[in-house]
């Protein structure tokens, strides 16, 4: 189920003036500070993890999530694309590609946590993310990071330069 920027029903603002976007099944919610014009912007790596990392950093299994983007790098959405087990998750190119498609993203990240709470990538999550990354650039929908949130940190493949980022 996409987590849509913007207000809703479903939705409240706190005294800071984030906007708290509550995820179905689990009543989390996502503490957003939005921008003064009201977009929510995700320019940087932190601003992606500190989406999702509440939700995701304390988990006894791995969940796979995309942050869908515009152009200008403003929140369309949030989604969970995958639920696994406590050491993997099956996730694959053309289900993240279809969600970006449906959702007219210009461009996104991936997010996934390690139950185990260290959040070095495994040669696995590397070589899933250079695969998803080619998929993505063959249609124009550029995967600009991926993020493992382990307990207190995380790794971003684009900060660390993991991969060459293509625009």
């Amino acid at each position: 189920m996409l987590i849509q920027a913007g207000l809703s029903r479903d939705e409240s603002i706190t005294r800071r003036g984030e906007v708290l976007l509550t995820l179905p099944k689990t009543n989390k919610a996502l503490k957003i500070q939005p921008n003064a014009d009201g977009k929510i912007v995700v320019a940087t790596s932190r601003r992606a993890e500190e989406l999702l990392h509440d939700n995701l950093s304390t988990l006894d299994h791995e969940e796979v999530w995309l942050i869908y983007l515009t152009t200008n790098n403003t929140l369309i959405g949030v989604e969970m694309v995958s639920k696994g087990t406590l050491d993997k998750t099956a996730i694959d190119s053309r289900t993240i590609l279809r969600q970006a498609l449906l959702h007219n993203a210009a461009s996104i990240i991936l997010v996934h946590n390690h139950p185990s709470g260290v959040c070095t990538p495994s040669k696995g999550d590397i070589r899933l993310t250079d695969k998803i990354r080619q998929a993505c650039n063959l249609l124009e929908i550029p995967l600009i990071d991926h993020i493992v949130v382990g307990e207190d940190d995380f790794y971003s493949f684009c900060d660390e330069r993991t991969f060459k980022i293509y625009k």
